[in-house]
């Protein structure tokens, strides 16, 4: 974990390397159900669905004959569509901010043990600092007192 010494600031690299090494081991279900919400914010899902929208709804208004009650039962009707959108969207938001979140945490807790490290130091050097000054003033008492 390397940290710029002149600023204390981590390297994002650092922070997802540390996370990496962290992580439990997940199941093959756990890994799948994380993986729903990035399949639906996914831009070649959102396409798909966008292509939907314009063949079911658009297409429709325009040329209804080219869109059939079975076309929209099988791919569904404008309703399920632009919720489907919707809910797209709203994954791409949750993964995005789930993200954020846990790299943000990932950090503070970096920046936490660097402060505690930063503590440390100058606890020892300041303990150090007065074990001198005691010898130096021992000494010189004593040569005070010949």
């Amino acid at each position: 974990m390397a940290a710029d010494a002149t600023t204390g600031d981590i390297r994002e690299s650092d922070v997802d390397e540390h996370h990496d090494e962290q992580a439990a081991p997940k199941g093959a279900i756990a890994r799948a159900l994380d993986a729903v919400p990035r399949l639906l914010a996914s831009k070649a899902h959102i396409a798909w669905l966008f292509v939907l929208f314009v063949w079911i709804v658009l297409l429709a208004a325009v040329a209804p004959d080219l869109v059939s009650a079975r076309t929209e039962l099988i791919l569904g009707n404008y309703t399920n569509v632009t919720s489907a959108i919707g809910a797209c969207i709203a994954a791409g938001g949750t993964v995005t901010a789930v993200h954020h979140l846990r790299r943000q945490s990932r950090i503070s807790e970096q920046r936490l043990k660097l402060e505690q490290e930063r503590h440390a130091i100058a606890k020892q050097s300041h303990e150090m600092l007065r074990e001198l000054h005691a010898s130096q003033l021992g000494g010189a008492t004593g040569a005070q007192d010949a």
